[in-house]
């Protein structure tokens, strides 16, 4: 979101709107400074990839735009919900 935009509609906003929203809509912590296992795996598998592919798995490659990979990591390491979502899909 615009800066400019954020900090007028925290200035009009109520209190306990901004709060809500907060409770509702927490930040999402920083990610750990110690690459986990399945981290280190993507990038062990991206190592000698194109920039324009990616694998997700062993023998699961994508054809992606450079700028687009980041959201696929979700399914590699990134989001556990979503590395298990994908694992059973590649499983069935």
């Amino acid at each position: 979101m615009n800066a400019r935009i954020r900090d007028t509609l925290l200035c009009i906003l109520p209190p306990a709107l901004i709060s809500a929203k907060r409770r509702l809509f927490p930040v999402p912590s920083p990610r750990p400074a110690q690459p986990s296992a399945a981290e280190l795996e993507h990038h062990r598998l991206n190592a000698d990839v194109p920039k324009n592919e990616m694998l997700l798995r062993p023998g699961c490659r994508l054809t992606v735009h450079p700028e687009s990979r980041a959201p696929f990591t979700a399914f590699c390491f990134y989001k556990p919900e979503m590395v298990s979502e994908m694992d059973g899909h590649i499983q069935d």
